[in-house]
């Protein structure tokens, strides 16, 4: 506890000049709590902010992790929004269960019933897609992974958005109507622009007809008219983990769900890049799996994958996140009550007479301001 008193102490200065780069007004406890976040993470994270030289103290705290940019005009409610979406959008893992399902369903069950909040997205793969008959093994795995309320997808090949696209259909349609999967997952996607409607219209069919998720995988980064086009695009699918620079720039203009992550050949598992990685992208697969079939057992790295990735902060968390940092009136314009509005320690709720707005003051002066009818008590 004393290096993290220590740290904080340094580091108000540099918070303070931070936040004057911005066109607005930060309240002191949006300056005091972010950087309490803040140092927790970098003592909890260790050696986190070292994987692609970006990192660089506190702004970077910020910057990377807030995804907050000095030199924009950003509102207090946006930086808010920002950060209560870090805190309370869940990250979760993508699991490829090629070949017999039943050699790794009950590992990835077992590991969804030990992390119940953490999102599980299963993908099978009977016949290279869903080949020409129903396989019976793949119908009663998918029953027993949906009752565990993990989402499962149909694997499905594109030759890059060569191949006919009436031919898919009829894998979708399969999927559906053999195994009652959740979604489809559309392998071997093009990152090259002029294809976005193709898969844009396989997005469309696929939610034509029943199900409601859909993943494609280029495998490596994508310009930003692919966005939409799918519910969440793999932009890593390689040896390796993707540096975090991979993930920021414009990525970080839409929210985290639209991207995934895919590592193999990964020979040490990091929980720190992990945690990071979570801010950024929505599922991670992480494996030791090398080439030429990274995918042809189940990741040792499951359960260690599932325990990094950050949990939702419950209600009441987020209830006491949010109204620390909202000052009275910003609280009560973002919905919040008045009888449920917070003040600051030594600080007493009043409504001020001329527009029953609150405010929060002390004591001895409330009583001065109700006494000359400027403010009223809650009560009153």
């Amino acid at each position: 506890m004393s290096t993290l008193f220590i740290v904080v102490l340094k580091t108000r200065r540099k918070i303070r000049q931070f936040f004057k780069s911005f066109d607005t007004f930060i309240p002191s406890d949006v300056i005091y709590l972010s950087l309490i976040l803040g140092a927790i993470l970098a003592v909890s994270s260790n050696s986190a902010y070292a994987y692609d030289g970006t990192y660089s103290g506190i702004h970077s705290f910020f910057t990377q992790n807030l995804h907050l940019k000095p030199s924009a005009n950003l509102s207090l409610n946006f930086i808010l929004e920002q950060s209560a979406s870090n805190f309370s959008t869940t990250s979760g893992i993508i699991v490829p269960l090629y070949g017999d399902p039943q050699n790794n369903l009950d590992q990835v069950i077992q590991t969804k019933i030990a992390h119940p909040l953490v999102p599980i997205l299963a993908v099978i793969n009977p016949q290279n897609g869903s080949g020409h008959f129903q396989n019976p093994q793949y119908t009663q795995a998918v029953k027993k992974l949906q009752s565990k309320e993990i989402i499962v997808l149909g694997y499905v090949y594109t030759q890059y958005g060569s191949r006919n696209s009436t031919e898919i259909k009829t894998e979708i349609t399969n999927y559906k109507n053999w195994y009652d999967v959740n979604g489809i997952f559309f392998d071997e996607m093009s990152n090259v622009s002029g294809n976005e409607t193709f898969y844009k219209n396989l997005n469309d069919y696929t939610k034509s007809i029943g199900m409601n998720y859909t993943v494609g995988n280029p495998g490596q980064d994508i310009s930003q008219s692919y966005i939409g086009t799918v519910d969440n695009l793999i932009i890593h699918d390689n040896p390796g983990l993707p540096p975090i620079s991979l993930l920021d720039g414009w990525h970080i203009n839409f929210s985290k769900n639209n991207f995934s992550i895919v590592s193999f050949d990964v020979d040490k598992f990091n929980e720190s890049y992990v945690k990071i990685a979570s801010n950024y992208v929505k599922y991670l697969y992480i494996t030791n799996g090398t080439m030429p079939d990274p995918r042809n057992s189940m990741s040792p790295y499951l359960e260690n994958l599932a325990a990094s990735i950050p949990t939702p902060l419950t209600e009441n968390q987020s209830i006491k996140i949010k109204t620390s940092m909202f000052l009275p009136l910003q609280q009560f314009k973002s919905g919040v009550k008045v009888n449920e509005i917070q003040c600051q320690a030594g600080l007493e709720l009043v409504i001020k007479s001329s527009d029953n707005s609150p405010a929060c003051i002390k004591p001895e002066t409330s009583k001065i301001l109700v006494k000359r009818g400027w403010a009223k008590l809650l009560n009153t």
